[in-house]
C-alpha cells in the first residue's frame, strides 16, 4: 500500500514508465519507450476530455503505468498506482488543480482497488475505485441465456 499524500503533493516534472532492469536490450528499451509514449498520449487525451466537460475528479482504471506516482497533465493531477511491470492494469484518479488542496489521502491497495479521501465542507468524501462489479458483469454476460436469472 502506498500513501501518496504523505510524501508531498508536488507532481514530478514528467510522466515516465519505470524500467526495472538496468541492462535491457535495445528491443525491450524501445518497447518501454513506445509504451510510455502511448500511455502519456492516453492520459493527455483523458485530461482534455475531463476539462471539456468541466469534471473536477474521476477514478480511472487500466492506467497501465508502473508503480505509484503523481504527475501533472494540463490542469489535472493524475494520481496513479499499482500497475504491473508489463504496463497492465492499474487504477488512478484525475484531480483538477482547483480542488487539489482538498485531497487528504490517496491509497492504492491492489492493481484493481484504490481509494481517495477528499476534505468536504461538513465531512470527508471517500471515493473507492474497484473493478469487481465490472468483472462480475463481464462474467455474467458470458453465461448462456438460459443460465441468467
Amino acid at each position: 500500500m502506498a500513501d501518496l499524500c504523505e510524501g508531498g503533493n508536488e507532481p514530478p516534472g514528467s510522466l515516465k514508465a519505470s524500467n526495472s532492469s538496468s541492462s535491457s536490450s535495445s528491443s525491450s528499451s524501445s518497447s518501454s519507450s513506445s509504451s510510455s509514449s502511448s500511455s502519456y498520449w492516453r492520459v493527455t487525451l483523458v485530461a482534455k476530455e475531463l476539462a471539456r466537460y468541466r469534471i473536477d475528479f474521476v477514478g480511472v482504471q487500466e492506467v497501465r503505468l508502473d508503480g505509484n506516482g503523481i504527475t501533472q497533465i494540463g490542469d489535472y493531477l493524475l494520481y496513479y498506482g499499482e500497475g504491473k511491470d508489463n504496463h497492465q492494469l492499474g487504477t488512478g484518479f484525475f484531480i483538477h488543480k482547483r480542488i487539489k488542496s482538498a485531497v487528504k489521502k490517496v491509497e492504492f491497495i491492489r492493481d484493481r482497488l484504490s481509494y481517495l479521501v477528499l476534505k468536504g465542507r461538513w465531512c470527508d468524501i471517500v471515493v473507492i475505485k474497484d473493478s469487481f462489479y465490472e468483472e462480475l458483469e463481464q462474467t455474467f454476460d458470458q453465461l448462456p441465456i438460459s443460465g441468467k436469472v
